[in-house]
């Protein structure tokens, strides 16, 4: 059988708690427990003789922390590094423009003169339909036409500073004899 608490004895408890809590929060707060020094203490254990013996506390430093609203890297270096390093384009998560324009095999045209879709193929073997507007290869060339036997991509290739060449390539259809 369990025994409850008294109110009595709750009251004192929460009491107590809180005297705890708002002496030790006065007490750091007035400086008490933020000043550390050696101090000197006598040793009560051996009778007769009071010898001094010193009690150190650990302190901490501030002036050896570095600032941390310094940066890390140079100002002058990084700028140095940025302009060195040639922006890489990183590897694209389509597979269409994962190789280059030439690497992919026309392999069949479908459709009439108002829609078609053609089928490439890439080294792999794997299959993908196109329609003008598709995005394809390294250098982000876009289908601009299907036509018969043949499909059409228009890419843009850097020339120069902020120049551009357009250059059209041409994927036919290999006729089966």
């Amino acid at each position: 059988m369990r025994r409850r608490r008294s109110k009595e004895s709750r009251r004192f408890s929460g009491a107590f708690i809180v005297g705890v809590f708002l002496s030790l929060t006065i007490g750091t707060a007035q400086g008490w427990g933020a000043t550390f020094s050696p101090k000197s203490v006598t040793d009560p254990g051996v009778s007769g003789t009071r010898e001094p013996f010193t009690i150190s506390y650990a302190s901490y430093n501030f002036s050896r922390k570095p600032d941390p609203f310094e940066p890390f890297v140079e100002k002058d270096l990084s700028l140095k590094k940025r302009k060195a390093v040639k922006k890489v384009k990183p590897l694209s998560i389509f597979p269409l423009q994962r190789a280059s324009v030439n690497e992919f095999r026309l392999v069949g045209i479908a459709g009439t003169d108002q829609g078609r879709t053609a089928i490439v193929t890439n080294a792999r073997g794997n299959f993908f339909p196109l329609s003008v507007g598709t995005i394809i290869g390294l250098n982000g060339g876009q289908v601009i036409g299907i036509l018969e036997d043949r499909v059409i991509v228009e890419e843009r290739i850097a020339a120069g500073k902020g120049q551009y060449k357009t250059q059209l390539i041409p994927l036919k259809l290999q006729k089966v004899e």
